[in-house]
């Protein structure tokens, strides 16, 4: 794909949506021709063109990626997959004994958690909670999975955008229960799953406060 198409792609990806205002201040270039890719990208259905109404003047329009156009970002989603694959490939028979299709997905969602988890640890040291979440975004971002921190009023809020709960629907539930102990036991304190709108977004609440009673700290950021 062509550069700044790719750009702008990764851009959708990493905000949800944007307007063309939007695409022209970040990416420095004329309106014009960031409505010529824009228009590449929805002839060839990467992104969609939503209509937002407004209470007064004229409608707002934003555009979004299209699930074929989420199909050009091999980076981190494939990243996730590959190593969710490892995971099934990695089973044995007496692993997957008595399970149906779903249990072996669990069983092989905990595994690949687990050696995110245990890859992560060592890199998540600071004592304060808001240099361990930095710490906690950079590691996973490195392991394939790209968490958005916003700060917000007693916490932080998390957003995984192309969450690997999705790759299986039907053990969506159970998996990110599983990204929900993850995110709890990496950062050492409460996690709460919130709701989201988003089907490909799953958020998480980060309650501001001191860590678990009886967990031991790792040493100074």
């Amino acid at each position: 794909m062509e550069g700044t198409r790719a750009q702008i792609v990764e851009l959708l990806r990493q905000r949800g949506k944007a307007t063309v205002d939007d695409l022209t201040r970040v990416l420095d270039l004329a309106p014009a021709t960031v409505r010529r890719h824009l228009d590449v990208l929805q002839r060839d259905g990467q992104i969609a063109l939503e209509t937002v109404r407004r209470a007064t003047g004229r409608p707002h329009y934003v555009f979004t990626l299209t699930q074929t156009g989420r199909h050009l970002l091999p980076g981190h989603y494939i990243g996730v997959a590959g190593r969710l694959i490892s995971e099934l490939l990695a089973l044995r028979p007496v692993d997957t004994r008595g399970k149906d299709g779903r249990g072996v997905a669990l069983l092989a969602f905990e595994r690949m958690g687990a050696a995110v988890l245990q890859a992560c640890e060592r890199r998540v040291t600071a004592s304060k909670l808001p240099d361990r979440l930095r710490q906690a975004v950079d590691a996973l971002a490195d392991g394939g999975i790209v968490v958005e921190a916003a700060a917000r009023r007693g916490g932080y809020l998390l957003r995984v955008r192309d969450c690997p709960c999705r790759l299986a629907q039907s053990t969506r539930q159970g998996a990110c229960r599983q990204a929900e102990s993850l995110l709890g036991s990496l950062l050492r304190t409460q996690i709460r799953r919130e709701p989201n709108e988003e089907g490909d977004v799953c958020a998480y609440f980060v309650l501001e406060a001191e860590e678990n009673p009886g967990t031991p700290a790792k040493g100074g950021a």
